[in-house]
C-alpha cells in the first residue's frame, strides 16, 4: 500500500512541475511580446535659447518603438530637480521646447525617450546659459495664460481660467484682455462670440495690469468687477494683475467676478496664478 502511495505522490509532483513549467513558458512568451529589444539612440543636433525658453532639435534611430520624446531641464548637472517637456510629435527628427526659464541663468538640459515597454533613455547632459531679456510688450502680446479659479460661493467648484493679452501697437500701456471671466468662458460666452472682452492699462514701472471695474460682459446687464477683499465692509474695486517672471506668470491680486444689479453671478478668490502656455 505504501509503495502505491509513493508512486502516486511522484506522479502528482511530476504533473505539478509540468504545469509550473508550462506557466513559466507562457509568462516568458507574454514578457517577450512586450519587449521592444534595444532602445533607439538619441542624438541632439542643436539647441537655442531666447532667455525664457530653450528649443532642442534631435534625431532618433527608430521612433516606432517610442511613446514619448522630449527634453528635461535642471538647475543642477545631476538633473536631480529636472522638469520634463515632451515634444508635440514622436518623430525621428524631433523638436522639444522647455519654457519658463529665467534670463542670465545656467541650466542643464538632456533629451529623453520613453519606450512602449516603459523604459527610459537619455542623451548626454548639455549646459546652457540664457541671455539677458528686455521686458516689453513683445513678451506679453498674444500670450495665453492658464490657471484655476475657485468659487467663493462653493469651494468645491473650480473653473479653468484661460485668457489672452493683446497690446495696442500704438500705445504699450493699453492692453485687451480676452476671456478673463472663467464662468462665462466655460459656458461658451467667449471673445470669439463677442463676449468677455475687457480693456486694461499696463503700468510698466510696477508691472501691474489694471482692469477698471464696471466694464460690460456683453451679456444683458452683466459687468466685471473686483473687490478690495472678502471681509465685511470691503468695497468694489478694479481688478489688478501682477506680471511676474518676465511675463511668464500672472497673479490676479484681488477677488473678482461677473456681477449685475442682483449681485455677483460668480465670485473667485484672490491670488489666482496663471502660467504662460
Amino acid at each position: 500500500m505504501k509503495k502505491n502511495q509513493i508512486i502516486l505522490s511522484l506522479m502528482v509532483s511530476a504533473l505539478a512541475l509540468m504545469g509550473c513549467n508550462s506557466t513559466m513558458d507562457d509568462k516568458a512568451d507574454v514578457d517577450s511580446s512586450f519587449s521592444m529589444g534595444t532602445l533607439p539612440t538619441i542624438s541632439v543636433t542643436s539647441t537655442e535659447t531666447d532667455g525664457l525658453s530653450v528649443t532642442m532639435n534631435g534625431t532618433l534611430s527608430d521612433a516606432s518603438k517610442l511613446l514619448e520624446v522630449g527634453l528635461r531641464v535642471s538647475e543642477t548637472e545631476d538633473m536631480a530637480d529636472a522638469v520634463y517637456w515632451d515634444a508635440d510629435d514622436v518623430e525621428e527628427d524631433f523638436t522639444a521646447v522647455a519654457k519658463r526659464l529665467m534670463p542670465e541663468s545656467t541650466y542643464y538640459i538632456q533629451a529623453y525617450i520613453v519606450s512602449k515597454d516603459n523604459r527610459m533613455a537619455f542623451s548626454e547632459v548639455l549646459k546652457i546659459e540664457t541671455p539677458e531679456v528686455t521686458m516689453g510688450p513683445e513678451l506679453l502680446d498674444g500670450g495665453v495664460y492658464k490657471g484655476s479659479a475657485v468659487s467663493v460661493f462653493d469651494e468645491d467648484v473650480s473653473y479653468t481660467c484661460e485668457f489672452s493679452l493683446e497690446f495696442d501697437p500704438d500705445d504699450e500701456t493699453k492692453v485687451t484682455i480676452k476671456n478673463l471671466d472663467p464662468y462665462f468662458f466655460e459656458n461658451g460666452m467667449d471673445a470669439d462670440a463677442g463676449y468677455n472682452v475687457f480693456e486694461g492699462t499696463m503700468d510698466w514701472e510696477n508691472m501691474v495690469i489694471t482692469i477698471p471695474m464696471g466694464q460690460k460682459m456683453g451679456y444683458e446687464d452683466v459687468y466685471i468687477t473686483g473687490l478690495e477683499g472678502l471681509e465685511d465692509g470691503d468695497d468694489y474695486d478694479d481688478i489688478y494683475i501682477d506680471v511676474l517672471d518676465y511675463g511668464q506668470r500672472l497673479v490676479i491680486r484681488n477677488p473678482f467676478g461677473p456681477s449685475a444689479d442682483d449681485g455677483f453671478w460668480e465670485l473667485y478668490f484672490d491670488g489666482i496664478e496663471l502660467l504662460k502656455q
